[in-house]
């Protein structure tokens, strides 16, 4: 196995110092595109295709994040459908899309052919290797995701991410269908990226073109939802509200239903009996709780004990945190959260750095970066924002010295990436 570049030593002084000589760089400036909400990094690549820089089709995307942003935007409409033939509307599938279901789009279009989520060892959303998949259109013009073989029951990715989000799809029900693999690596809990996945991402973007593609909570990552509602409810419930919704789809649809309408309000008797709730525990069964009727009756009593029919005049829990808050918590109590050390952050930062080197060696850099600080949403834990990005901002001017930086991210929430007006594009 080749011996991996090294970044690693230099002197703590140097930390700050972005000329290290002795790097091979390129003269021309490698654009890096600053968001905050994710799916702006989909703007830069669609104008990178509509401008000649990135091919039609072949495009491999390294994609850093603590989440893999694989989802397909649920509503149908005639923008996914003319995007499926290589019709793009620029505004108005932006608009479509949120900060998990960007990426999908791009492999719709035909552009994106390779995706490698790289994820920290806390990241379970979908397991490592590597899946053969399809991204097309169905009868009411929306993106779904397939197994390439048909096969969706045995394609891991499929039923452990796209099933549960009600957005898979029998491939033979398909059209305007894009051939596209998933790749998933992750690093140990050292931070560690090991050998053999460094080189099989190595040879995976081999001489292709590609781009660079960084959440920095891929470092370290909060859920914000846990925040709220924990902060509201107690961490006991929170973790009673994990087990309820990580049931997923089509059963958070019936708590929905009997929170939206307040059917818990009723007699213990009388729920336990209603469709949604019996369904509920059948599948809590299913999945191998000790006492889901238990689980659910303590779920009823925080529900009764917070909420009521009516209130009388003055604050009620309602104007602060209503069920519609409660239950989109509950929808994203499974987000991975975890804030890393810093010996770990350091990790991983080198495990990058390492990994872009040898691209240098092999003189195929990513056609751009982009960089999404997730301050806006929470995601990346503010109190480490500001260490997470200084580093990659070193990282970008060590690496490829001659940086263009362009700021497309929102200023209040974001911290600034170059110190010299010059540097920076407005």
């Amino acid at each position: 196995m080749p011996k991996r570049i090294n970044g690693k030593k230099r002197k703590a002084s140097d930390a700050g110092d972005t000329r290290r000589k002795k790097r091979r760089m390129k003269k021309k400036k490698m654009k890096v595109f600053v968001v905050d909400e994710h799916n702006d990094a989909m703007l830069p690549f669609l104008d990178a295709v509509k401008n000649g820089q990135l091919p039609k089709k072949g495009v491999k995307m390294l994609h850093y994040d603590s989440h893999p942003d694989l989802g397909n935007i649920s509503k149908g409409d005639k923008i996914i459908e003319h995007l499926a033939k290589g019709k793009v509307d620029k505004t108005g599938l932006h608009k479509m899309t949120d900060i998990a279901t960007w990426i999908t789009p791009l492999c719709l279009a035909g552009f994106c052919d390779e995706v490698i989520w790289v994820a920290g060892h806390w990241c379970p959303q979908i397991e490592e290797g590597t899946y053969e998949l399809v991204c097309g259109i169905d009868s009411k013009k929306a993106l779904k995701t397939a197994s390439a073989d048909g096969d969706n029951e045995n394609n891991d990715a499929v039923t452990d991410y796209w099933e549960c989000d009600g957005t898979s799809a029998n491939l033979k029900k398909l059209k305007h269908c894009k051939t596209w693999k998933l790749h998933v690596f992750k690093h140990n809990k050292k931070g560690e990226l090991p050998d053999e996945s460094f080189w099989e991402i190595v040879e995976i973007i081999g001489n292709n073109p590609w781009v660079l593609d960084i959440d920095e909570d891929f470092f370290s990552c909060n859920n914000p939802h846990r925040d709220d509602f924990s902060a509201c409810f107690g961490m006991k419930n929170w973790q009673l509200l994990r087990k309820i919704y990580d049931v997923g789809q089509p059963h958070d649809e019936g708590i929905e239903k009997f929170l939206k309408n307040k059917q818990f309000l009723q007699s213990q008797s009388k729920f336990l009996k209603l469709k949604p709730v019996k369904s509920l525990l059948k599948v809590l069964k299913e999945e191998g709780h000790k006492d889901p009727k238990k689980l659910i009756q303590d779920f009823r009593k925080l529900l009764i004990d917070h909420y009521q029919k009516e209130y009388p005049d003055g604050v009620n829990i309602e104007e602060l945190f209503n069920l519609d808050d409660l239950h989109t918590a509950g929808l994203y109590s499974n987000l991975p959260h975890h804030l890393t050390k810093v010996k770990d952050i350091v990790e991983m930062g080198n495990s990058i750095e390492e990994l872009l080197n040898e691209f240098i060696k092999k003189e195929n850099n990513p056609i751009h970066v982009t960089l999404a600080t997730s301050r806006a949403d929470r995601y990346l834990p503010d109190c480490q924002a500001a260490i997470i990005h200084g580093m990659l901002d070193v990282m970008m001017e060590a690496i490829y010295k001659d940086v263009n930086i362009i700021r497309m991210d929102k200023p209040e929430f974001s911290i600034n990436f170059a110190t010299d007006d010059e540097d920076s594009e407005e």
